[in-house]
């Protein structure tokens, strides 16, 4: 499924919150949106964007290629992601100790 959404910072957060696991944080998109995506606890797919800018095609094209290229990109989300999802794990085990 795919949302588009005034925030998809907010949305993303708010489904983590409920449960979600962040399967790819979200960031700036070579064209031109913010964009993530989640899974639900029931194992469904979710991807969330809000667009925040057009883009040139001749821009879209150079970004797409220096993105490929490096692989930063890709890189940085799985890094973002990692930590994301053990600041999650770390809280849930936080706030269980604290009704215990």
């Amino acid at each position: 499924m795919h949302l588009y959404v005034e925030d998809a910072d907010a949305v993303a957060a708010q489904a983590v919150r409920a449960g979600a696991k962040t399967t790819m944080p979200v960031s700036d998109m070579f064209w031109g949106d913010r964009y993530g995506q989640i899974e639900d606890p029931f194992g469904h797919r979710w991807s969330i964007a809000t667009h925040v800018r057009d883009v040139a095609p001749a821009d879209m094209q150079k970004a797409m290629q220096q993105q490929m290229c490096t692989g930063e990109s890709a890189q940085s989300n799985r890094q973002e992601s990692n930590h994301q999802e053990s600041n999650h794990q770390e809280s849930n085990r936080q706030e269980a100790g604290a009704h215990a």
